[in-house]
């Protein structure tokens, strides 16, 4: 006897296997996938769906700057892109390096801040600098970026 099973989502939300033996035309047997695996898909779906990702109104991250700008700069400024206005008001240039590390709350065990597809490390002197660069950027922008919001 030969078995072959394929798996196909039809509109009823309904998978169908397809079973096919030796001495026979093929037999369609259909069951449903909550039958084995719950809500699954409709679980992933609706967790893929809210967590689709907004462009940021801001564009720090294509900013001119007086530096050249690497992949891991660059990565950096899309961060604080991301950033609520509200959080970035809220940060002090007078903090200690470790009330910065706290109140960002993504910096590593090592000092470094979390940044994923980097060249480089980025400790918490290089964020401050971009921080302030980012503050000063948003404050010069913020009334024509937030005007029609």
């Amino acid at each position: 006897m030969v078995l072959c099973v394929s798996v196909v989502k039809s509109h009823g939300k309904t998978f169908t296997t397809e079973t096919q033996r030796s001495h026979r035309e093929p037999q369609r047997v259909s069951t449903t996938l909550d039958a084995f695996f719950g809500n699954l898909l409709e679980d992933f779906n609706a967790a893929h769906h809210e967590t689709l990702m907004e462009q940021p109104v801001w564009n720090f991250e294509q900013e001119p700057g007086d530096e050249r700008l690497d992949e891991t700069s660059v990565n950096l400024r899309a961060y604080f892109d991301r950033m609520p206005d509200e959080k970035m008001q809220q940060y002090r240039s007078g903090w200690t390096d470790e009330q910065t590390i706290v109140w960002d709350d993504n910096f590593r065990e090592d000092g470094n801040l979390m940044l994923l597809c980097c060249e480089r490390e980025v400790d918490v002197r290089e964020y401050r600098k971009v921080l302030e660069n980012c503050i000063d950027y948003r404050n010069r922008v913020r009334a024509i970026v937030t005007k029609d919001r």
